[in-house]
C-alpha cells in the first residue's frame, strides 16, 4: 500500500484573534478501502496549546487569548506535521504556522488620546507646572492586559527631555512638565509632544499628544522697550 500525502498550505494567526479554522487535504491511499488514522505533533510543543485538530474532519482551530509568549516580541513560527498511517504505512506533510503578537498591530490596538493642554510662560517668572491626560489603550477583538502597561516620553524642540533637562522637565512617573527660562530667545510658541507606547515594545507601535507653549517677553524688558526717547530741552 502506498500512501501520499498532498501539500499544506502555511497558515497565520494573532494571538487573540477570534479562531482560525481551516481544513488540510486528505492524503491518498492505493487502497480506498483502508481507512486512515491522522494525527499531529507541534514544534516547539509550546504552540500546542493553540492547536486543535478534529482527525475526523482534517480541520484544525486555532486560538489562544492568553499567551502573548507564544508569539515573542514580534511573530514565532511553528512546525506542524500531520501523519496519515494505515497498518504499518505511514506518511507525513509538514506546514508552517506562524503566531503574532496583537501589541505591535494597529489592526489589534488602538490608542485613545487625551489632552495636553496649551500653556503660556512669561520669560523669569516662576516656573510652571503642568500635566498631561493618560492616554487609553483599546485592544481588540476584546479587552485584554497582556501588552502591558503604558510608558510616556516628552520632546522639546526634536529632543527627549527627563526630569533634569531645561528649561522643559519632564516627570515620567507623575507625568508632570515644568518649564522656567530666562532665555529670551525662546520667545514665541512651541510645540510639546508626548509620545505613549507600550514599555514592553516601545519602538514598534505609539501615539502623540501634541500641545503648545507660548513663551512671552519679561514685564521688565517690555516697559524698558517702551520708554520713548528723551527729547533734550
Amino acid at each position: 500500500m502506498i500512501l501520499t500525502p498532498k501539500p499544506i498550505d502555511n497558515e497565520s494567526y494573532t494571538i487573540t484573534d477570534f479562531n482560525h479554522v481551516f481544513a488540510v487535504p486528505a492524503f491518498e491511499s492505493s487502497d480506498a478501502t483502508c481507512s486512515i488514522d491522522y494525527t499531529i505533533s507541534v514544534n516547539p510543543a509550546e504552540a500546542q496549546s493553540a492547536v486543535t485538530f478534529d482527525p475526523n474532519t482534517l480541520t484544525f482551530t486555532i486560538f489562544n487569548d492568553n499567551d502573548i509568549s507564544l508569539s515573542g516580541s514580534s511573530s514565532l513560527e511553528y512546525e506542524i506535521t500531520v501523519t496519515g498511517t494505515v497498518g504499518v504505512n505511514v506518511a507525513s506533510e509538514t506546514f508552517t504556522l506562524s503566531l503574532h503578537n496583537p501589541c505591535i498591530d494597529p489592526g489589534f490596538i488602538e490608542f485613545k488620546i487625551g489632552d495636553l493642554n496649551d500653556q503660556q510662560y512669561r520669560i523669569k517668572e516662576a516656573a510652571i507646572e503642568f500635566s498631561h491626560d493618560l492616554v487609553v489603550a483599546r485592544t481588540f477583538p476584546f479587552p485584554h492586559d497582556l501588552c502591558g502597561v503604558l510608558g510616556y516620553d516628552t520632546l522639546w524642540k526634536g529632543e527627549y527631555v527627563d526630569a533634569q533637562s531645561v528649561p522643559l522637565a519632564y516627570d515620567s512617573l507623575t507625568n508632570t512638565l515644568t518649564f522656567e527660562s530666562d532665555d529670551h530667545s525662546l520667545e514665541g510658541i512651541h510645540e510639546i509632544v508626548i509620545e505613549a507606547y507600550f514599555l514592553q515594545y516601545p519602538s514598534d507601535l505609539w501615539t502623540e499628544m501634541i500641545g503648545q507653549i507660548e513663551i512671552k517677553m519679561d514685564c521688565f524688558r517690555i516697559s524698558t522697550l517702551e520708554i520713548p526717547d528723551q527729547i533734550p530741552l
